[in-house]
């Protein structure tokens, strides 16, 4: 079982492997509380899946790797992350989801993207997407992912940062200027 991180900051999606077609699963998840003693078991989840279709097994495998924040400013920014080289039989890729959420309400998103890969803006080997029309001083949560035909992968990559308050102010008394003369020949 490999936990990872969904789309969603207040969830946790774990990923099983192996499984095969066609056969029934019974998972049992224990859960531990902040401050609860350790080893106490104070959830517990059964559940069953019948994973006879093959297209659970085709969704992409991969996920972006190493976000990054840039040009961060009051109402936007944009992310950067490396892309997902997958192979074209074995974990085909068609393009990203992004997904934005206010860290005040984690219900749904706020921006909701699909964006296939001819449609991906990219610089130096990262995608790059961008986000306008926030709150200044808000905290949101961005998670991107992979999908395919057959859906999304199980697990992305998420970050959060704070939107700017207020654009920074730029003095020109600290800089020394420099005035040209022209000279009017006669």
């Amino acid at each position: 079982i490999l936990p990872g991180p969904t789309d969603h900051p207040s969830k946790i999606r774990f990923l099983v492997i192996g499984l095969e077609p066609g056969t029934w699963y019974m998972m049992y998840l224990t859960m531990s509380r902040e401050g609860a003693p350790e080893y106490k078991e104070t959830d517990e989840y059964f559940f069953s899946t019948d994973y006879s279709q093959d297209e659970t097994s085709r969704r992409p495998r991969s996920t972006p790797e190493k976000m990054e924040f840039q040009y961060v400013t009051t109402t936007s920014f944009a992310i950067a992350f490396e892309l997902v080289v997958g192979d074209a039989e074995l974990d085909p890729i068609e393009g990203y989801e992004f997904h934005l959420y206010d860290n005040s309400d984690h219900n749904a998103p706020i921006i909701e993207e699909i964006i296939p890969l001819d449609r991906l803006m990219t610089r130096g080997g990262k995608g790059i997407i961008q986000a306008y029309g926030l709150e200044s001083g808000t905290t949101y949560t961005a998670s991107v992912r992979c999908y395919n035909k057959f859906g999304s992968a199980a697990v992305g990559i998420n970050g959060t940062l704070t939107t700017l308050k207020q654009l920074p102010k730029y003095s020109y008394q600290d800089q020394e200027l420099s005035l040209i003369s022209v000279i009017r020949n006669s």
